[in-house]
């Protein structure tokens, strides 16, 4: 987690549901739109910072104690201000991972777009984590050392140097963010049945539904409309907040388009649109659209939805989904 500087050495001294029809940001922007938080996100981003905070800790000790050893003057605020340079902006760029996972989930189909997804985030990861740092260090040695900062960031050297930490550093979020969402999934598919329920604020009244009769929800700005068999419920959240706390009871509703969530065991239909996205018929009649972005999910669920056991499994007379 340290920097290139991070010694004393070489610190310089260191329908009723029909969308319209998908538009371009639908498509390829929507699934990169960061949805509230989930539990198992912010679980994972407070061990992210502990862990953060101890390795700064250590790093700016180690680079006292070494100048110490080596007989080095070295004024106390340097390491500090190297260190938590740097780790603050990979407290603040952390937050890209989740994001990231949630698009490019790393199991099913579509595995080397993941990769690819990834490796780009992971590289962008790296330059807004260098350019925040020297950034920082460029406004306070000189205000608090009396001296400008030296090291340049745009040296091959120095680029290559930051690079392969980052990219290891992005891997361990990367890994982290998803063991504990994948913790927190298994958590909530072991829990009982009857504990798979959700409130809905309608109104003045707190409506419980259990989320296997939750057929689609449809986004209508900080409302939502979740259709059941028997009603449409408006309840006052946002279409993130609904899906979030779908996870957490272990239901299996899939987000298919920036306005839609869908239980994969109402599906009887998906076709294509001939621009990337696809229609999905319900078992109910009603259509909705689903974006470019989530077609791969969207297909292997409805086929693992046949045989899968508890909310999102499908019920003796509805018909097999069907993938045109």
């Amino acid at each position: 987690m340290g920097n290139f500087s991070g010694t004393a050495r070489n610190s310089g001294m260191t329908k009723a549901a029909t969308a319209a029809p998908p538009t371009p940001d639908d498509q390829t922007v929507g699934a990169f739109w960061p949805a509230p938080w989930r539990r198992a996100e912010l679980i994972a981003y407070s061990i992210v910072a502990l862990s953060l905070l101890a390795s700064l800790v250590i790093q700016a000790t180690s680079i006292q104690m070494d100048a110490s050893l080596d007989g080095v003057e070295l004024d106390w605020r340097e390491p500090w201000i190297l260190e938590a340079t740097s780790h603050l902006t990979l407290l603040a760029f952390a937050a890209i991972v989740p994001i990231l996972l949630r698009a490019a989930p790393l199991e099913g189909p579509g595995l080397g777009r993941a990769v690819a997804i990834h490796f780009l985030g992971a590289a962008t990861f790296s330059f807004l984590h260098g350019a925040g740092m020297f950034l920082m260090r460029d406004m306070l040695f000189p205000s608090v050392l009396g001296r400008p900062y030296e090291l340049d960031y745009f040296n091959a050297k120095v680029i290559i140097y930051e690079l392969r930490k980052d990219l290891f550093t992005y891997g361990l979020f990367l890994f982290g963010f998803w063991a504990v969402g994948a913790a927190q999934a298994r958590i909530a598919a072991s829990a009982p049945q009857q504990s798979r329920r959700i409130a809905l604020q309608c109104g003045k009244r707190s409506i419980f539904l259990d989320a296997a009769d939750i057929q689609f929800v449809k986004s209508a700005g900080n409302y939502v409309e979740a259709t059941t068999a028997a009603k449409t419920y408006l309840a006052r959240m946002t279409l993130g907040d609904l899906e979030g706390r779908l996870a957490e009871v272990g239901a299996p509703h899939l987000r298919v388009h920036r306005s839609y969530l869908v239980n994969p065991a109402e599906i009887r239909e998906i076709a294509p649109t001939g621009e990337g996205g696809v229609t999905i018929t319900l078992n109910s009649g009603a259509t909705i659209l689903g974006s470019r972005s989530y077609r791969e999910r969207l297909e292997a669920a409805v086929s693992a939805s046949g045989g899968a056991s508890g909310a999102g499994q499908r019920r003796a007379g509805d018909p097999p989904a069907r993938v045109v």
